[in-house]
Order: C-alpha cells, then structure tokens, then sequence
C-alpha cells in the first residue's frame, strides 16, 4: 500500500472519531429532539463521522506534490462542501433549503478564514526557512 494511501487512511481515522466527538458535543449542548430523534441517534454519529473523515481525510490533497496549493485548495473545499451538503440533506440536519444555503455560505466563508490563516502562518514559516538558509550559507561560505 501507498504512503499516500496510508496517510488517507490514517486521517480519515482519525477524522471519523473527531467528527463523532463533535457531533456528541453538538447534541449534547442542543435540545437532543431538535436535531436527531431517538431512533435516529445512530445515524447522527455515523453522519458526524463520516463528515469529519471526509474532512481530515480529504485533506491527503495537500500531500500530492505535483498539485499546485490551489489545486488542492479547490478539490479539498468540494469534498468538504459536497459531503457537507449531501450528509446534511441525508441526516436531516438542514430540512429547509433556504436555510441549507446560508450555512453552506457560512461553512465557505469560515473555510477561507482558516484557509487564510494556514496561508499567512506557512508563509512566515517558509520566509524564516529561507533568512536561516541564507544565513547559514553566509556563514559557510568557503
């Protein structure tokens, strides 16, 4: 098998019980009738469950070294955003349309935020890599 299959593998793992996690959260912070009815608990978790896997999994994109950051960005913000809507209408979490669409545009919004956020943080990483790298060279020049 695959590092890269591996890697999707693990994160999807890992993303399947973070998604468990924060549906627990959500239902046990929210009026439990709300948002799932006693038969239907266990279709809730397996929803946030497979929402986080397709998440955390999907995020392997950024592992292909040949997709430009773009690239990844682009297909990593459809999986998130299809799964999102597809398990949403699934599980019944968003039964009005109108309102379906205005937290799509939300989860957007909150996506570019922390798309942002992860940009400006690599970029400062990799422009501290490059002073130290040309310090270093600097330093031992022959």
């Amino acid at each position: 098998m695959s590092d890269f299959k591996k890697t999707v593998i693990r994160l999807s793992l890992i993303g399947f019980a973070c998604g468990v996690l924060i549906g627990l959260g959500f239902y046990l912070m929210g009026n439990k009738e709300d948002h799932v009815g006693m038969l239907n608990i266990p279709a809730y978790f397996i929803a946030s469950g497979l929402y986080g896997m397709i998440s955390m999994g999907g995020s392997a994109v950024y592992d292909i070294e040949h997709w430009s950051i773009t690239r990844c960005t682009v297909t990593h913000l459809i999986m998130v955003s299809v799964g999102f809507t597809v398990l949403s209408w699934l599980g019944g979490w968003l039964t009005d349309a109108s309102f379906m669409i205005v937290i799509v545009a939300v989860m957007l919004v909150v996506y570019v935020i922390i798309w942002l956020i992860c940009y400006n943080s690599y970029k400062r990483k990799v422009k501290r890599m490059n002073r130290d790298l040309a310090d270093w060279k600097s330093l031992h020049k022959r």
